[in-house]
């Protein structure tokens, strides 16, 4: 099967198992005769010499490699708990799946911290059952790896217990260990889309060498490479991340993924390993709901899905690469509704279409097809349904030899979650704060503008004295304990709910644009706008029945206003706006909702002098409101304290 690679030149593996031995330098390893089997291992795939743990002890590496950081831990304790983000918790909610596997463990589900030198098990080499959004079904006694490797989940962690990670055994008990248990999963993995890591938490020193072996073999990897460049865990998560299409968490967004060890074995022609469909505009025949758009199929997360409306044949879904292109591959994942018969075709024009494959025995599952053609548009037109109801496809994906792609347009009928409209989103929001579209400069923006609010500062103007400050500092902390902002964190508390500047000051502002440089700030930032206002105003919004304008009008409210109940923040201006008038979802007209959502927001402003300038309504969303614009879409103009904006379709 042709390897399918990420942008950045990681392959798309079907499973990954990865398994952290304990406590061992690299030469205790590498090149020794207590380890036959891994040293076979390093022969069969890629191995590691400039390989690092983060820290001592133990417990921060199993920590880092999970999340991204250590949490500051510097200890072997038990218990600790988190509610920040980590590679479990990513895979979860982008539909994907992760099971963390432990020989030992008391019960399945159990956060027992165990018994060192008794039961075998200990919790602090078990990362995943720190984090309270990781669920007790994916913490599973070892005797739940499944025998039937294709049941695994796309990614796992197998701890051993400590004799068998080397931590109280030998290097010979835990080489035999690994060979009888999972030998069979390698070479299963071989040819199956699949892998094994095996990697170390630390070397057996205090020192910050920490220089542990590491090795992956399986499918897609060269026999044996020999990776020479500097690595440690956090560009393991990082390349495990990137795998699967999830944001880099902590210290992961500063590392590289591993890339050198990966081999397509020549079956994926030049210029082919990207998707040249992924957030490319499409069109359809039909859709069943707007939840189920075009865009859906083309958005490379596999829980979203395009579908047809029922019973009707034929029906298309069509997708523009921006620019001819040579097409030598197409594969098409299936939900429940698929095709019995369909073609996929190509066309230079959108108009005259060549077909490039046909079939009347479609079984569902995934359709990984070879092909050749040429064209800027690619089309699956469905002529036979395989089930009563319509069409749908999770993933609708085209590789080949890419030309000069032009920007994609927006989709018209995408809501604000689609990246485009996200990003014109953005940029309305700070063409209002920042009077200007470019948001991402934004990042190093601090400043008192005299509100009442204390330092208003980054993207969205987190706020010292309205605490969402200070819940972004003490997110970056937790993502990256020793950062420049983390001594503040006291003042910040202190002066929170007033404007006051007391243990803040320039040395303050100046640490801020420290931090501003560094990538996990940025991404501390990116979380708490989607987690405090973004996420929320448009969940709401979609509740509403309201289209990508109205969930607009809600996140700028939010983001000015505040998420709360009183008057005169969002949940107050929204229970304004409903008593006069009904929003779709209760059978209102979307335009007199969102006139009187705007009504009260306006009233809203005028009772605080820093906002009684009401430009970003009137000037603004009014305009997109008057011409019948609810999808917001672009080519858009407008105006905010006078100056004027544009975004171009």
């Amino acid at each position: 099967m042709p390897a399918t690679f990420t942008a950045s030149g990681v392959p798309k593996l079907d499973h990954v198992v990865v398994v952290m031995e304990e406590n061992k330098f690299y030469e205790d390893v590498i090149g020794s005769s207590q380890a036959p089997y891994i040293n076979s291992l390093a022969k069969q795939g890629a191995s590691f010499s400039d390989f690092h743990g983060v820290v001592h002890p133990s417990q921060g590496n199993y920590v880092a490699l999970f999340s991204g950081s250590t949490h500051g831990i510097k200890d072997d304790d038990c218990p600790h708990d988190y509610s920040s983000d980590n590679l479990g918790n990513q895979l979860l909610t982008h539909g994907k799946t992760f099971v963390g596997y432990s020989e030992d463990l008391p019960s399945d589900g159990s956060k027992d911290c165990g018994d060192d030198g008794d039961s075998g098990y200990a919790r602090k080499h078990n990362g995943w059952v720190d984090f309270k959004n990781v669920p007790a079904s994916s913490n599973l006694r070892m005797s739940r790896f499944p025998s039937d490797y294709s049941k695994l989940p796309d990614v796992s962690f197998v701890t051993p217990n400590l004799t068998d990670d080397m931590h109280d055994g030998t290097v010979r008990e835990g080489d035999d260990w690994l060979r009888k248990n999972l030998d069979g999963y390698v070479q299963w993995a071989k040819t199956h889309n699949s892998a094994l890591v095996l990697t170390w938490d630390e070397d057996d020193s205090d020192d910050d060498v920490n220089h542990i072996p590491t090795l992956v073999v399986g499918a897609h990897v060269k026999q044996g490479y020999k990776g020479k460049s500097r690595g440690d865990l956090y560009s393991l998560l990082r390349t495990l991340e990137d795998m699967h299409g999830l944001p880099a968490l902590g210290e992961a967004a500063s590392r590289q993924p591993l890339t050198d060890l990966w081999d397509d074995g020549g079956s994926t022609p030049p210029g082919s390993s990207d998707d040249l469909a992924l957030n490319r505009p499409t069109k359809t025949s039909s859709t069943e709901s707007t939840s189920y758009s075009g865009a859906k199929a083309v958005d490379g997360d596999p829980a979203t899905r395009w579908a047809s409306k029922e019973g009707s044949d034929p029906q298309w879904i069509q997708v523009d690469l921006g620019a001819d292109t040579d097409i030598n591959r197409v594969k098409l994942t299936w939900e429940d509704a698929y095709a019995k018969a369909y073609t996929v075709q190509t066309s230079k024009d959108g108009s005259s279409w060549s077909t490039v494959y046909s079939t009347t025995s479609g079984d569902g599952g995934t359709d990984d097809l070879t092909v050749s053609g040429k064209g800027r548009y690619v089309r699956l037109n469905g002529t036979k349904r395989g089930t009563s109801y319509g069409y749908s496809l999770y993933g609708f994906e085209v590789y080949g030899k890419a030309g000069s792609a032009t920007t994609p347009p927006v989709e018209s009928g995408a809501d604000l979650t689609d990246p485009a409209k996200k990003e014109i989103a953005m940029e309305l929001v700070s063409s209002a704060e920042n009077s200007s579209l470019d948001w991402k400069a934004q990042y190093t923006y601090i400043e008192d503008i005299d509100d009442g609010r204390g330092y208003t500062g980054g993207i969205v103007g987190f706020c010292s004295g309205t605490g969402d400050m200070l819940d972004l500092v003490e997110h970056y902390t937790d993502l990256k304990p020793d950062n420049a902002l983390a001594k503040y964190l006291p003042a910040l508390r202190k002066v929170n709910g007033s404007d006051s500047h007391s243990g803040l000051g320039s040395a303050f502002v100046s640490a801020w644009h420290t931090a501003a440089k560094d990538a996990v700030f940025r991404q501390a930032q990116d979380d708490e706008r989607d987690r405090v206002y973004f996420d929320p105003a448009v969940q709401q919004a979609k509740a509403d029945g309201l289209q990508a304008l109205g969930q607009f009008a809600y996140y700028d409210a939010i983001v000015m206003h505040g998420p709360g109940d009183d008057a005169t923040s969002f949940g107050g201006i929204r229970a304004t706006a409903l008593r006069h008038a009904k929003p779709p979802s209760q059978g209102g007209d979307e335009t007199a909702y969102l006139n009187a959502f705007l009504d009260a927001r306006v009233a809203a402003m005028k009772t605080e002098e820093a906002h009684s300038d009401t430009s970003r309504v009137d000037t603004e969303q009014r305009v997109f409101l008057k011409a019948g614009n609810l999808r917001l879409n672009p080519p858009l103009k407008w105006k905010v304290y006078g100056d004027p904006y544009e975004i171009d379709g």
